[in-house]
Parts: structure tokens; C-alpha cells; sequence
């Protein structure tokens, strides 16, 4: 493979009115996924250091210390991903695969940084009523990308999904969302 950054990739315009779904569904997928693994986590604590019917002040502590780390350790966990594989769990469901403006896997130092800025500009204003997801999509389909894969040149790729990737996504979603 050529690593040398002289192959500059040029933007794709966003035709297919699927495209924000599809990242969308990704994000969701890999909130649930992760979700899950703090789940087990408190489960296990919960399991373990549970001193009668009642949970204790300390142990509610200690959960939310689990989640508040386990927050804090998304953004190390997905940008390790995006610059290992180009792509997480949802990504890769949904044919989707991050790179930088010359079609090479991004840096750990550019993926935490666009993590980070997901977390910031997305997911932790998810209390915002709606309205980071809607200038995030008003954002996506005017200029062709998101604020935090522009910030750092990064462009993102959408492959045909494949029906064997929805076999996978379908009972997987169905099983992080009930159990």
C-alpha cells in the first residue's frame, strides 16, 4: 500500500437521501453496543457488592463512576477503531468507512479528536430537544459532511450494505435493545 498522502480524495456529494439515516443507525448501534458492555459491567458490580434489598448510597456512587468511565472511555475505544479499521461496529454494519483526505485511516490523534467532537457536538447534547441532530443533518446535506469530519479533513465513505451486514444488525439491535 502507497502511504504516501499525494492521492487527494475528493468528496463525494450526498445524492442518496439514506446517507444521514444510515450514519444515524451507526451511532445508535454503537451507543447500544457500548451501552451494553456498561450494563454488564454495573450488573456485575451490582452482583458482586450488593449487601441486602437495598442498594447503598456507595454503591450508587460507585455505578455512577462505572458509566461516567465508561464515557470517558468511548472516545479512546472508537478512535482506536476508526484509526485501526476505518470503521466500528455500526460503521461496518452500515457500509460506512472513515478516512482522511487523501483515502488513508486516520491518526489516533484525528479519530479521539473527531470522537471527542461527536460526544461534544452530538451525543452529550442529546438533551438538546433534537437540535444538534437536526443542524447535523442541515450540515450533512449542505456541505457534504459533518462539522467534526470536516475539522479534521476527513471524509466518509458509503458502500452498498450488504444483506448479510442487516442479517447481523437486525438480531443484533433486537438483542442490545431487550436483554
Amino acid at each position: 500500500m502507497d502511504n504516501s498522502k499525494s492521492k487527494i480524495v475528493s468528496k463525494q456529494t450526498i445524492e442518496d437521501s439514506w446517507v444521514p439515516i444510515r450514519r444515524l443507525l451507526a451511532r445508535v448501534v454503537d451507543v447500544l453496543f457500548y451501552a451494553k458492555i456498561l450494563q454488564m459491567m454495573c450488573g456485575f458490580i451490582v452482583a458482586r457488592f450488593i449487601g441486602g434489598d437495598e442498594l447503598t448510597a456507595g454503591l450508587y456512587e460507585l455505578l455512577g463512576a462505572v458509566i461516567l468511565l465508561g464515557i470517558g472511555l468511548w472516545i479512546p475505544i472508537e478512535a482506536l477503531l476508526l484509526s485501526r479499521l476505518g470503521t466500528t461496529p455500526g460503521k461496518w454494519c452500515m457500509g460506512l468507512v472513515l478516512r482522511d483526505c487523501y483515502g488513508l485511516p486516520l491518526t489516533f490523534s484525528e479519530a479521539s479528536s473527531r470522537a471527542a467532537a461527536v460526544w461534544k457536538r452530538g451525543q452529550w447534547y442529546w438533551m438538546g430537544c433534537g437540535l444538534p441532530e437536526m443542524r447535523a443533518y442541515h450540515f450533512l446535506m449542505r456541505m457534504g459532511d459533518t462539522t467534526w469530519d470536516l475539522d479534521i479533513h476527513a471524509h466518509m465513505s458509503y458502500e452498498t450494505v450488504k444483506p448479510l451486514k442487516l442479517c447481523i444488525l437486525i438480531p443484533l439491535v433486537i438483542w442490545l435493545l431487550l436483554f
